[in-house]
């Protein structure tokens, strides 16, 4: 895989994968497009996902900076259909099988608490190290991307 094959690959995973992180996802156990298989890892690993959601929900809404920080293993698989007709729409070519990334969250209690005592917080999250497997449309033929994160985000309370 050349390198910019791989800096496409890697830039439009991770477009979508801390988006799935907080959204709500679909049961994938539904879904006719993929095997059965597939579908049942897709569902383990979104629940993986919203046990960890729930947690720092819990510490967001108790403001309770006593207790053990978070650190959950984010795991997101893409079926090589949803790569091919909903992320890319058909506009590029997708010649890889699933692709799958992880890594391991980790986020300061004190952190979610600050965040949810001010109007405005700007948090620095940390670097965080995720690997990302591109599967081949031949059996073994799976790239690896490693790459680090450091990510900023900015959360404004918002009050209805």
């Amino acid at each position: 895989m050349s390198n910019a094959a791989k800096s496409l690959a890697f830039s439009l995973l991770m477009l979508v994968s801390w988006g799935a992180v907080l959204c709500a996802e679909e049961d994938p156990r539904t879904r006719t497009d993929i095997d059965k298989a597939l579908a049942e890892q897709l569902y383990r690993e979104s629940e993986a996902r919203q046990a960890c959601k729930t947690k720092i929900c819990n510490i967001a809404r108790t403001k309770s900076a006593q207790g053990d920080n978070v650190a959950c293993k984010v795991l997101k698989t893409w079926p090589a259909i949803d790569l091919k007709e909903k992320i890319l729409k058909d506009k590029l070519e997708w010649p890889w099988g699933n692709a799958q990334c992880e890594t391991t969250l980790a986020l300061d209690r004190a952190l979610i608490v600050a965040a949810m005592s001010e109007p405005k917080y700007e948090a620095k999250i940390g670097k965080h190290n995720v690997e990302c497997r591109l599967a081949g449309k031949d059996a073994g033929d799976t790239q690896s991307i490693k790459f680090t994160i450091d990510p900023m985000v900015t959360l404004r309370m918002v009050r209805p």
